[in-house]
């Protein structure tokens, strides 16, 4: 009877390995989208500071990252309310990566300037402690190793000049959350012979 118990949980505990480990594959366009514009933000910004438009390349993040938040808390609502409707449970660690957003963006708009060099540990560490947390539950090796190094190049921009810092966040995008996004959507389109 224990043995039929023990199978029982490990299914059981397959089974929401499994279940989480779609909706990010399901959602790996979600991480994408903030991936590509935090990338392309970062971009922007380094340009504009280096053709001498540094006092105001900090409003590139309020043109991007503030109406990606007011999409995201949208679709995450209607995606949310209607998983309640259906009687689904809805995705709390997607709740969960919003509010580590919000802590994100706060930090940046409001605590920016106290934080000078270590600035990007403000932001990013939090992110970096949620993509880990998703990339275990999920099983998803290269998302853990890309949170991994994602980390390193956090704590490493502390040495790297304050000009250069809007390229390092690119970079730190594109590594803890274009790349992962792109493997869970490939994986989940071959999964579903889609590709």
């Amino acid at each position: 009877m224990e043995d039929f118990k023990a199978k029982e949980s490990l299914k059981l505990i397959e089974s929401v390995i499994e279940l989480r480990k779609r909706k990010y594959e399901e959602n790996g366009l979600t991480l994408l989208f903030w991936g590509t514009l935090v990338a392309i933000a970062g971009i922007i910004q380094f340009i504009m500071i280096k053709m001498g438009k540094g006092a105001q390349s900090h409003l590139v993040w309020l043109f991007t990252i503030i109406p990606g938040f007011i999409v995201t808390f949208v679709v995450k609502f209607k995606s949310s309310k209607q998983k309640v409707n259906q009687n689904q449970t809805p995705d709390y660690q997607g709740w969960v990566w919003f509010f580590v957003g919000i802590i994100a963006m706060i930090n940046g708009f409001v605590f920016g300037m106290y934080f000078s060099r270590g600035f990007m540990v403000s932001i990013y560490i939090p992110l970096c402690i949620v993509s880990l947390s998703s990339s275990i539950s999920i099983k998803n090796n290269l998302w853990i190793v890309m949170t991994l190094l994602a980390t390193v190049i956090v704590y490493l921009s502390v040495f790297v000049s304050i000009t250069y810092q809007p390229l390092l966040s690119s970079v730190i995008a594109i590594v803890l959350f274009v790349i992962p996004s792109l493997n869970l959507y490939i994986n989940f389109r071959k999964k579903n012979n889609h590709v």
